[in-house]
């Protein structure tokens, strides 16, 4: 199992997760804490993933996610995505729930965010604009004592960092002391709030943007579709100027 958080706020939203991957074996039980539960995509959302940690291939969650990313256009944005993500997908990972989480930048920086059960085939929209709050996945048992009755319209987004990391740390420290020690590693978070021209990783207290998630990958496509448009448009128009010109001079 696993622990995935998403906090969502006026200033934006913070995803937070352990690393932490438990392998059973006829051998036993041993522990991965390198396993990466939040995938950043383009244009300003991200995917959290807990339960299994292989598809139904026998693939890493982490790995068959980010080829994904690279599969859809980079002119997906989240409005369009859990739907086809859920489509395409949900025969390949079973017994894993999903968090979407963002902003679709061609919507008014509308929010949202998603929680896919791939077993029930079922999408919940869970939080929309000014509607704000948390979702907290997996062995949320600490997550719920902890973030129980926290009023999220008041909070900063410094504030629902601190409050994620809080979480998962404490979540991590404690199950240190549990039989099935399903929670460790480390604590990994991603921000993202496009109104302060925030969105990456939390790193030695700097948003630092991840190199395979450009948030403005939309309008650089649309920019160079257009440009590409224009240069045909332009092509065309001189390929008829030539034609014109030969059929004058027959």
């Amino acid at each position: 199992m696993s622990l995935i958080v998403a906090i969502y706020v006026q200033e934006g939203i913070v995803l937070a997760s352990d690393t932490r991957t438990t392998i059973s074996s006829e051998n036993g039980v041993r522990y991965k804490d390198d396993t990466q539960k939040i995938i950043p995509f383009y244009n300003y959302f991200a995917v959290e993933h807990c339960g299994n940690a292989k598809n139904t291939d026998g693939e890493f969650i982490e790995l068959c996610l980010s080829k994904i990313r690279n599969q859809y256009p980079l002119t997906t944005t989240i409005s369009v995505f859990p739907l086809r993500f859920l489509n395409d997908y949900h025969e390949k990972f079973k017994n894993t729930n999903f968090i979407i989480a963002g902003y679709d930048p061609f919507e008014s920086l509308c929010c949202g965010l998603y929680q896919i059960n791939m077993e029930d085939k079922t999408i919940t929209h869970t939080f929309s604009q000014q509607n704000y709050g948390a979702i907290f996945l997996g062995c949320n048992d600490i997550a719920n004592v902890i973030m129980k009755g926290i009023d999220y319209s008041t909070l900063s987004l410094g504030e629902a960092i601190s409050l994620a990391e809080m979480v998962v740390n404490t979540t991590v420290q404690t199950y240190k002391y549990r039989g099935k020690q399903s929670v460790g590693g480390t604590t990994q978070i991603y921000v993202i709030s496009p109104s302060q021209r925030k969105t990456g990783w939390m790193k030695n207290g700097e948003i630092v943007q991840d190199a395979n998630a450009d948030p403005d990958a939309y309008k650089k496509e649309r920019l160079r579709l257009s440009k590409m448009y224009v240069q045909l448009e332009d092509s065309n128009r001189t390929e008829d100027k030539k034609k014109t010109g030969d059929e004058i001079g027959l």
